[in-house]
Formats: structure tokens, sequence, C-alpha cells
């Protein structure tokens, strides 16, 4: 059975918020995929330091000038 995956949009805001949503949804469901949608390249570099910090993998793409950002649970 494939992980269930779940999207946490974030444009338009301002860190820290951004962070404090990811460990919120992380705590929320921390088997399963998260992917954070966000237009601001500074929050793309804090999540990633939060979350490979936590023992996350991270990887992120960029569509259109918004930044996808998928972490999963390292296994």
């Amino acid at each position: 059975m494939a992980a269930k995956q779940n999207v946490l949009d974030v444009r338009g805001l301002s860190c820290p918020e951004p962070v404090v949503r990811t460990r919120q949804a992380l705590a929320a469901d921390p088997s399963g995929e998260l992917v954070v949608i966000t237009d601001n390249r500074v929050s793309v570099e804090n999540i990633r330091r939060f979350v490979t910090g936590a023992g996350y993998s991270f990887t992120v793409a960029n569509d259109n000038g918004d930044y996808l950002i998928s972490v999963k649970a390292k296994q």
C-alpha cells in the first residue's frame, strides 16, 4: 500500500510560519509523505534545514515560480 500524501500550501507566508506549519503537518502524520508548496526560496532553505535535521528526506522541484518540496520519513 502506498504512503498517504498530504499537501501543505504555504505560499504567501513569511518565515517562520512555513516551518511551523510543516512541523505541525509532520507531527499529525509522521509516517506519510508531505508535499509543501511555497513561493519563497528562503522558506525552501528553512524547511530543508528543519526536515533534514529532524531525519526526513527532502527534495525540491521548481514549478513555474512555485517550489514543490517533497518530505518523506526515512525508512
